[in-house]
Formats: structure tokens, C-alpha cells, sequence
């Protein structure tokens, strides 16, 4: 079991040890919200997404790390086509998701045993079941803990879609497994991509996130080939070689040792060193987010138990009459300032202020990174002849580069709306566990169902796919990227399938820019050089202020998304408060009528009640300084 496994069920025995107590406390709104809390916690997954180009032994790597050779399809031809993920359950479930020709969606059930008939070339030869992705929920114990991990067709590669709508979503993931074949030298697509990785890491402080697997590791003396692969590897990413996280390891040798158990082959594998560094890598942030945001719930539950209890003892040992109006009045106050918040105008228009500032920034960071994408263009692409030869090739890049820059913003939007959520608690004065558990860094913002009183809409998702476009080929393309993108959501932390779908409708909407341009281009290889290249930037300038236009489009779209969660998670705050407020009223008023002796024997009760409570709270602040310490 993983400590992050062993962390967690503690922290489910402490929701459970509290969900009894709130609901004798008829705390309603803090058990909805832990009972929330506990399904993030128990349904988190931690996504380590597999890319590489194509026939580097990704799917072969797969097989051999979950100890299974025959679940991911390892074939002669282009092995993965389309996104597969494997996630854990008690019984094996496969489902793959076809698109119709309408746009619609088809999740069918399926077999292990046809998985290669839909993520095979050999088996759906250029796609022509318009297969989307397949999700594999099996009982291995690898995943036990909750770990997902998603093989991606190979980058650079036939299959342009996936890999635009893939690499948009790559911010999103908690590790990154980039798979380097040792005995084949590094490909322009595989620079490219590397290029794009480390930067969107290094805006968004994940860079700690990005692994590298030197795979065929048994092929002959593999130590120089590994420090000439490092060496390569420090200078496209622009990190110090000693920085890198690099691992060699040789499936093949696994894949013996499970056939034949030698220890010697499991030695010469090194899988145990890869587990263990994509345990660090996963455990660097997003374990602390996770397991940070059930123990800010935990507190903040633990602390409505407290404080009711607390203020009926402080009106027991309160013998003087203005002490005991002093503790009336403050009781009134907080009561009316939570109505005052329950009518959300206190609030209201610093949230649609601090929104607007994330907006101001996202837009700001976006276009920072699209005008270098672009000024790249006229000072370096356009001067390649690769590029003025084969247009096509820089029209899949410029797409690939702007949906990495679609998929960054989404990622900063999750950090700065928690960031948002966190400073508006703090002013309204609302219990937030991070005032005491300084430590950790603030929980994403919980999707609409936290509360039950809103349904999450898909408006944005429709309106970017409604979007009209100067450019052929758009609308597919948006739709296509509006399956893929909600499948993907659904597996990254901090997006979810509504904001997933928002976010695919976008890149798949750059995708469909790029179908387009396919026959125009070709116009433009007879030309001589300097004309080609000029006439190539006049055509690609429809693409630039799409790209522009759509990143907006996906802003707005995701922060009208958080924006509704956010509005619903506040007032689930207040509500909450207003139980705990209301609760302890009451227990101030019993205690004020009560005789001296009532008073002595409720005090001894009350110290029985608050003793495990403050030991508990105490425990919590302990765990969340540990998280702390890891998660730096």
C-alpha cells in the first residue's frame, strides 16, 4: 500500500468518526459538505499521462509497470491511436467512446479483448470507427490507491487531433512521463513537444512534474547513451541535467520477470526505481492538494462541533450578568453579519472583481505566449525550408503550440479561483481551516454539486462550438474536441467533464482550423522562396487572430464556469455557519437558565464532549503541517 493510500484511508476513518456527530448535531449543511469532501477524496484519481512519439515502447512500458502484458495493445504497425486510460475498480469494466455522425456520443461496452480493434491502425485503420477514447476500470493493485494512467498516441504522429487536443490537457495532469527510446536518437516532433511541455511546467511551477523514461535500457552499455540523452533532454527543456528526472528502465526485462520470476531480470527492469520516482512526482503537489482539501473540511467540521460547545461552556462559567450579555450580543452580531452574507450583496461584487482580475491575467499570460509563438514564426519558422516545403507541418505545430497555451490558462484559472475562494472567505470572516493549517495550499474550488442547489449547464461548451469561424472545417473540429476534451476532463484533477468539454470545444476548434488550411497550402510550394514564405504568413494569418479570439472565448467560458461554483460554495459556507451560529444560540440560552448544580454537572459534560473534538482538531493541524512539508 502507498503512503498516499494509508494517508487517505485515515483521513476517510476521520470523516466517518465525525459524520455520526453532525448528524446528532443536526449540523446539516458541514455534513453535506464533508460527505462532499469524502467522495473527492475517495473518487480523486492522480493522473500520470504517458506520451512519446510513436514506437518508443509506451503502451509495451504500460504493461510491464502494471505487471499485465496484454492490456494495452502493442502492435507492428502505429500500436495507440487514441487515448486509453486505466483506472482502478473491483470488477474490470471497458468502455470505449465513439463519436456519431451527428456529434453525439456512443459509450459502449466492450471486451479487453477488442481493445485493439479500436486503438490499433492495424485494427481501425485511419479511425474509421471513430473511436474517442477508451477508459479501462480494472481490480489491479497498482491502481488501487487511485492512480490513472493514460496512454496517448504517439506525438508528432498520424493522428493529428489527439495529439492538439491531448497536449491541451497536459497542464492538467499530475505527472508527465515523457518516453525516450535509448537506441533511436531524439525526433524534431519530440524536441517540439519537450519545447512545449517545459514551458507550459514552468508557468504553472510544475516542472518537478516532468519525467523522463529511457526505455530498452538492456539493449548493450546503456550509460553513455543515458548521459547523451540527458544531456540532450537539459538543453531542450533549459534545466540543469542534475535537475532532471530521469529514469532507464527495459520492459522487456520486467515483462520476463513476471513471465519467469529471475530476480536478476527484475533488477536489471529498475520499475521499482521508476514506481518510487513517479510516487515523489505525484506526491510533490497534487497528493497535498487532494489530501489538503479533505482536511481543510475535516476542520472546519471538527471546528462547528467545537465552537457551539465552547460558547455554552463559556455561558456556564460566566457568573457575572454583563458577561453574559456581552456573549449575547456578539452571538447576535455574528448572526446577523451571516445573514447579511446569506443575501450575497456583501460579497458579490468583490468576487466579480476578483474574477475580473483573473480574467485581466489569463488573458494577459495568453497572449504573452501566443505573440511569442508567433513572433517565432516570422523570425525563425518561415526562414526552414521543412516548413515552406510542408505548410501542413507548421500549421500542426502552431495548433499543438496553442493548444499547450489553452491547456496552461486552464491550469492557472483552477490555482487562482482557489486563490479567489480563499481571500473571500477570509474577508467575510467565514470559518477556512487554511487560517490554522498554514501549510497547505488552497483546495480547488468544489464543483456546483457540492451544494445541490444548482445544476451544472454546459453553456460555455455550446457556446464556443456555436462560435462562428472564418475557417473550414471549424465546427468538426470542435466538436470532435468537445468529446475528447470532456472525456479527458473527466480525468484531471481541477477540470471535471463540464469544464473539460468547455476547454476541448477549444482546441478542437484549433484542430479544425488546421483542416482548413490542408489544401490551400499547397498553392504555395511552387513559389520561390521569399514569396512562399510571404504568401505562407498571409495565409496563416486568419489562424493567428482565431487563435487570439479563442483563448479569450475559453477564458470567459471557464470563468463563467467557476464563477457559478464559486457563488455556490460561499453560500454553502454561510449556511454552515448559520447552523453552527444558530446551535450554539441556543446553547447559550439553556445555559443561562440553568442552576449552579446543573451547571457543574454540564460542565463535566461538555469537557467529555470537547475532549476527543480538540484532540482531533489537533491531530488534523498535525497532518496538514506534514502535507505541507512534502508538498515543498
Amino acid at each position: 500500500m502507498s503512503g498516499f493510500e494509508q494517508q487517505r484511508l485515515e483521513l476517510l476513518d476521520w470523516v466517518d468518526e465525525l459524520d455520526p456527530l453532525l448528524a446528532r448535531r443536526r449540523a446539516v449543511e458541514s455534513r453535506r459538505r464533508l460527505a462532499a469532501a469524502r467522495h473527492r477524496l475517495s473518487a480523486g484519481r492522480l493522473t500520470a499521462v504517458i506520451c512519446g512519439e510513436f514506437k518508443r515502447g509506451k503502451s509495451t512500458l504500460l504493461n510491464a509497470l502494471l505487471a499485465e502484458p496484454d492490456l494495452f495493445p502493442v502492435d507492428t504497425v502505429y500500436a495507440t491511436s487514441l487515448v486509453i486510460a486505466a483506472s482502478y475498480a473491483e470488477r474490470e469494466e471497458v468502455e470505449v467512446t465513439l463519436e456519431q455522425a451527428d456529434g453525439s456520443v456512443l459509450r459502449r461496452r466492450i471486451d479487453r479483448a477488442e481493445i485493439a480493434g479500436y486503438a490499433t491502425e492495424s485494427g481501425n485503420p485511419h479511425n474509421t470507427k471513430r473511436a474517442r477514447m477508451i477508459t479501462v476500470r480494472t481490480p489491479n493493485p497498482r491502481l488501487r490507491s487511485g492512480l490513472t494512467l493514460v496512454d496517448t498516441p504517439g506525438v508528432g504522429g498520424v493522428h493529428a487531433e489527439h495529439t492538439t487536443v491531448t497536449t491541451g490537457f497536459l497542464p492538467g495532469a499530475d505527472a508527465l512521463l515523457f518516453v525516450v527510446d535509448l537506441t533511436q536518437p531524439l525526433t524534431e516532433s519530440e524536441l517540439e513537444f519537450l519545447r512545449r511541455a517545459s514551458r507550459s511546467a514552468r508557468v504553472t511551477g510544475d516542472e518537478d512534474g516532468l519525467l523522463f523514461v529511457l526505455t530498452k535500457a538492456d539493449v548493450g552499455d546503456c550509460t553513455e547513451l543515458a548521459e547523451d540523452a540527458r544531456t540532450k533532454l537539459a538543453e531542450v527543456t533549459g534545466r540543469p541535467r542534475e535537475r532532471l528526472r530521469v529514469v532507464a528502465v527495459s520492459a522487456h526485462a520486467k515483462l520476463a520477470y513476471l513471465a519467469h520470476g529471475d530476480p536478476e531480470d527484475l533488477e536489471l527492469s529498475n520499475f521499482e526505481e521508476l514506481e518510487r520516482v513517479i510516487w515523489s512526482a505525484l506526491s510533490r503537489r497534487r497528493t497535498t492538494v487532494l489530501l489538503g482539501d479533505a482536511l481543510s473540511e475535516l476542520d472546519t467540521a471538527v471546528t462547528a462541533l467545537i465552537t457551539p460547545l465552547q460558547g455554552e461552556r463559556a455561558a456556564l462559567r460566566g457568573s457575572a450578568e454583563q458577561a453574559q450579555q456581552d456573549l449575547r450580543e456578539q452571538l447576535r452580531a455574528r448572526r446577523r453579519e451571516l445573514d447579511r452574507l446569506a443575501e450575497a450583496g456583501s460579497w458579490h461584487d468583490r468576487l466579480t472583481t476578483a474574477l475580473t482580475g483573473v480574467r485581466r491575467e489569463l488573458l494577459a499570460r495568453a497572449g504573452e505566449e501566443l505573440d511569442g509563438l508567433w513572433g517565432d514564426v516570422d523570425s525563425y519558422h518561415l526562414l526552414l525550408d521543412r516548413y515552406l516545403d510542408h505548410p501542413q507541418q507548421l500549421v500542426d505545430k502552431l495548433v499543438s503550440d496553442a493548444a499547450a497555451v489553452i491547456g496552461t490558462v486552464n491550469e492557472l484559472a483552477v490555482r487562482r479561483t482557489a486563490a479567489v475562494q480563499r481571500e473571500l472567505v477570509l474577508a467575510s470572516e467565514l470559518p477556512l481551516a487554511q487560517q490554522r493549517l498554514g501549510g497547505l495550499p488552497p483546495p480547488p474550488v468544489p464543483s456546483l454539486e457540492v451544494t445541490g442547489g444548482q445544476q451544472r449547464t454546459d453553456r460555455g461548451a455550446e457556446g464556443i462550438r456555436a462560435t462562428e469561424s472564418m475557417i473550414a472545417g471549424t465546427s468538426a473540429g470542435g466538436a470532435l474536441g468537445g468529446v475528447l476534451g470532456a472525456a479527458l476532463g473527466s480525468l484531471l484533477p481541477g477540470i471535471g467533464a463540464a469544464i473539460g468539454g468547455v476547454l476541448g470545444s477549444a482546441l478542437g476548434t484549433l484542430f479544425g482550423a488546421r483542416n482548413g488550411y490542408r489544401t490551400s497550402m499547397e498553392a504555395s510550394r511552387e513559389q520561390q522562396r521569399r514569396q512562399r514564405a510571404l504568401a505562407l504568413r498571409h495565409e496563416l494569418e486568419p489562424l493567428r487572430r482565431s487563435q487570439y479570439r479563442h483563448v479569450q472565448e475559453v477564458v470567459d467560458a471557464v470563468l463563467a464556469e467557476f464563477g457559478q461554483a464559486l457563488t455556490a460554495e460561499l453560500h454553502s459556507r454561510v449556511r454552515a455557519a448559520q447552523q453552527s451560529a444558530q446551535e450554539e444560540s441556543e446553547r447559550v440560552r439553556n445555559a443561562e437558565r440553568a442552576s449552579q448544580r446543573e451547571a457543574a454537572e454540564r460542565l463535566a459534560v461538555l469537557e467529555q464532549e470537547l475532549a476527543p473534538l480538540l484532540h482531533r482538531r489537533a491531530t488534523i493541524a498535525d497532518r496538514a503541517a506534514e502535507y505541507g512539508r512534502t508538498g515543498e
